[in-house]
């Protein structure tokens, strides 16, 4: 038979238990609340961060499209130059040819548009 009567040890060591699972539970819950805390301040670090990321991914791309309009800009002057210096050569060449032609006293005559008759 199982006796049911309560002594004084078995009350003080109810008590005892409860004691120890109520320190138990707010020990657990301090820790989780601190665990909380901390997980929230590690997501708020995350969000500041993906944040400072996609700023810096639109400097980059900003510079980037700069960097590569800049090359575009660079490659037509360099074109423009090109032109530019042989259309100067190309005139350099007939104003020596046409010096040439003067120290040789045979200019080109000109033609008058005026018809002789």
């Amino acid at each position: 038979m199982i006796d049911w009567t309560i002594t004084a040890g078995n009350v003080l060591t109810i008590i005892t238990l409860a004691i120890g699972a109520l320190a138990a539970f707010f020990s657990l819950r301090g820790r989780l609340d601190l665990t909380q805390s901390k997980a929230r301040e590690a997501f708020d670090i995350a969000k500041m961060a993906r944040d400072e990321l996609q700023r810096f991914q639109i400097d980059v791309t900003k510079h980037y499209i700069r960097s590569e309009a800049l090359e575009k800009i660079e490659a037509a002057a360099i074109v423009r130059e090109t032109r530019i210096l042989t259309t100067l050569e190309t005139l350099g060449e007939r104003i020596d040819r046409l010096v040439d032609r003067m120290d040789r006293g045979s200019l080109p005559r000109r033609r008058s548009n005026s018809s002789q008759t």
